[in-house]
């Protein structure tokens, strides 16, 4: 084999090895985020099973519980969770920005909070925390947890819009619960639509 002959078959090498590497390491990103969902979620399920426990409580203490939010949550606290489709609950912060978002789900601080009257917005990203929103039907039911209690939300709506339609942040005159990611659910590049689901407040645990 010539000396050309040779360099070539050593570059023609290193680079089916490079293409191997990179391939092994496409196929571990979405492994390690599937792991840190599932991590976060079961953290989730641990850390709020407290607050269910408020029911047992006496009438005094439960009225106690049913006030309206003392005050507006720090950015980057705890609210509480949310769970759909009997799926373990998904961590709720204060805040939608990466900080957020990266650990769970990020309520809009400039949205009323749960169960209050207005429009509670909450954002998630599909592929970590969100993925099984798109098997939800009118109907279904949504749960926040928080120290206040659960409220229950029922889906009665669900549309593919874009990011700025006036939907998403209008104002109602009940308590209602808008969760928002990015749609189509499989899809490589930049999304332009959002997968937006609405619901009415209809009970409280």
């Amino acid at each position: 084999m010539t000396r050309s002959g040779c360099v070539f078959y050593q570059m023609r090498q290193r680079l089916s090895q490079l293409f191997i590497l990179i391939g092994f390491i496409c196929f571990l990103i979405p492994i390690g985020n599937l792991a840190r969902m599932q991590y976060y979620k079961e953290q989730a399920s641990l850390t709020w099973q407290l607050p269910l426990g408020l029911n047992s409580l006496d009438l005094s203490m439960r009225e106690l519980f049913s006030m309206v939010y003392d005050e507006i949550p720090s950015t980057n606290a705890r609210i509480g969770s949310v769970s759909y489709l009997k799926e373990i609950p998904i961590p709720l912060y204060q805040g939608i920005e990466n900080q957020q978002l990266t650990k769970g789900l990020g309520h809009d601080p400039l949205s009323v909070l749960p169960g209050e009257n207005g429009n509670c917005l909450i954002y998630g990203h599909r592929e970590e925390f969100l993925w099984e929103l798109q098997a939800i039907a009118v109907g279904d039911e949504i749960f926040v947890q928080t120290i206040y209690g659960t409220w229950i939300y029922e889906v009665n709506e669900i549309h593919v819009l874009n990011p700025d339609d006036s939907f998403i942040f209008e104002q109602t005159k009940t308590p209602t619960l808008t969760l928002v990611t990015c749609h189509p659910f499989i899809y490589f590049g930049p999304i332009k639509n959002r997968f937006v689901v609405r619901g009415t407040l209809i009970g409280k645990l």
